[in-house]
């Protein structure tokens, strides 16, 4: 089974009116300020700046009380992550809670070298289109809802301006197809409301089924980059300049601006 990170709703760090909490693996933004606020008795207002994806955690900063009305400062901090990339496999979300859509290659081999190089590309100051399953909006509709109509084909994915500070390569390890299909579907299970759960595990089973003893390569790194940089589009792009099948197999945010999680 998954666990979960032993933070909770604790102050991570912060003050009185700003709190780094840490959202677990499965919640939304919402639930983690329910679950402090049932924690510590906080009956003030409370707002995050900076979501998170249901299968992404870590480091969600929220203001309370009057320094609500200063979120726009806080929105603007630049972010770290440390994230995980399955190698061999494509998803409409670009990362585990999405529908699977390139048949999973093994054996790559030489992944550190070839990521290396590619990662590098990605350092500076650069146009990132935002990924179909987001929360942004065109036209007054967020593009996750127009990707489950099917109507992306109606308009022009939005881009912004990001900038990537530092990637670095941390390491790989390799899984067997029997141990990812466990983990896929515990993490998947741990996310509540509609996101097509029951069609996404069907999917990731049918994938798996016969590769069990197969052994897939996963990656872990770490960034620094801007706000409003999305670690699944940056995966996206890497797989597309690889020439590779990749999605994100764990996300977890570590700092905002000077709001760290500690070690």
């Amino acid at each position: 089974m998954i666990e979960q990170n032993s933070n909770s709703s604790d102050n991570v760090t912060g003050s009185r009116n700003t709190v780094l909490l840490y959202k677990k693996l499965g919640e939304t933004p919402l639930e983690c300020i329910l679950r402090h606020k049932a924690d510590t008795g906080e009956t003030r207002a409370m707002t995050y700046a900076g979501r998170l994806d249901p299968v992404a955690e870590g480091g969600l900063l929220c203001l309370i009380g009057d320094e609500c009305k200063s979120k726009a400062k806080y929105l603007a901090l630049n972010k770290k992550y440390t994230f995980e990339i399955l190698v061999g496999f494509s998803t409409d979300t670009h990362d585990l809670l999405g529908l699977t859509e390139v048949t999973p290659l093994e054996n790559l081999g030489e992944m550190d070298s070839k990521l290396l190089h590619s990662l590098q590309s990605f350092i500076g100051k650069q146009p990132q289109v935002y990924p179909a399953y987001s929360s942004k909006t065109v036209n007054g509709v967020q593009l996750h809802t127009l990707a489950r109509a099917n109507k992306l084909g109606d308009i022009d994915l939005p881009s912004r301006e990001v900038e990537i500070f530092e990637l670095k390569l941390c390491g790989t390890r390799s899984i067997y197809g029997k141990e990812l299909l466990n983990n896929i579907l515990n993490k998947i299970d741990l996310v509540k409301g509609d996101f097509r759960q029951e069609q996404i595990k069907e999917k990731w089973k049918n994938v798996l089924t016969g590769r069990e003893s197969n052994s897939y390569e996963i990656c872990k790194i770490e960034m620094h980059c801007s706000s409003g940089t999305y670690v699944r589009a940056l995966i996206r792009d890497l797989s597309k300049k690889m020439g590779i099948p990749m999605c994100a197999n764990s996300i977890k945010r570590t700092a905002v601006g000077d709001f760290v999680l500690p070690e």
